[in-house]
């Protein structure tokens, strides 16, 4: 009896390295050949090789995140359109996906909260076209811009951006509840929030409604 607690945490801990390093390989994009890219454009650039433009790939998401929350719009307008275009040079990054989604975030908060709706919802469905990232697929993407936007009433939008994070991300209800009751647990949530957002719900993210990005 002794060896049982240690054993089922070791179970836990291997399963959520696995969990892990499966999200990794979904986030890589598709046509990524390591061997014929340049060693700052490689999916694990970052443990072996790094150049100034890359530093600085990865160290915009916290300026935009800072920018975002102390409500300087201006910077985390500035910082957003500079984040996407970098992505550009770094399409098999590890970083990218992050990028691709965040960066569009912010610009659909922006949009949205200077009153432009529709505009905002266009960020949202571009926001949901990134591939992923082990970042993205194992914690989730912040919802916050997709529950603003179902509360201005564009469900389209948030119905095909929650249709597009279901191809990475597969979250798991850790509710209290949830945790300890089975029968609480939502097995699919993302697909009851499709079903809220296509019936004109604002869907009901609960803890995963996250602060952006």
């Amino acid at each position: 009896m002794s060896n049982v607690r240690p054993m089922n945490s070791l179970r836990r801990v291997l399963a959520f390295s696995l969990v892990l390093l499966a999200s990794a390989a979904q986030g890589r994009p598709v046509g990524c050949d390591d061997a014929s890219l340049p060693p700052d454009q490689r999916w694990n650039g970052a443990t072996s090789f790094t150049t100034p433009a890359l530093a600085r790939f990865y160290s915009i998401s916290q300026e935009l995140t800072a920018a975002y929350k102390s409500n300087n719009v201006a910077a985390a307008q500035s910082l957003a359109t500079e984040y996407l275009q970098a992505s550009k040079s770094f399409p098999c990054n590890w970083n990218y996906g992050n990028a691709i989604h965040d960066s569009n975030a912010v610009l659909g908060l922006l949009a949205l909260h200077s009153g432009k709706r529709n505009e905002a919802a266009q960020f949202l469905v571009s926001a949901g076209k990134t591939p992923g990232s082990p970042q993205l697929n194992s914690f989730g993407p912040s919802l916050l811009l997709a529950k603003e936007v179902a509360q201005a009433g564009q469900f389209t939008a948030v119905e095909a951006y929650l249709r597009s994070v279901q191809t990475f991300w597969k979250p798991v209800d850790m509710s209290v509840l949830g945790a300890l009751l089975p029968y609480f647990r939502d097995p699919d949530p993302i697909s009851t929030w499709i079903k809220q957002a296509h019936e004109g719900k604002v869907p009901d993210f609960g803890r995963f409604n996250m602060l952006p990005p």
